[in-house]
């Protein structure tokens, strides 16, 4: 997981669990933007090998 300058948050990875945050069950060896709540923006995330948590 990263924060980007953006503004956005991104994952890569295994997604079984959805842990990745795009709202798919998808693998993906590149970044995906994380599905954000409208107005919502992220300051802190953290990851493990099956989870994912935004703050």
């Amino acid at each position: 997981m990263a924060l980007g300058s953006d503004g956005n948050t991104y994952a890569w990875g295994q997604n079984y669990y959805g842990q990745l945050g795009d709202g798919t069950n998808t693998d993906s060896n590149t970044p995906v933007q994380v599905q954000a709540p409208a107005g919502v923006t992220f300051t802190s995330i953290s990851g493990g090998g099956l989870h994912s948590v935004a703050l």
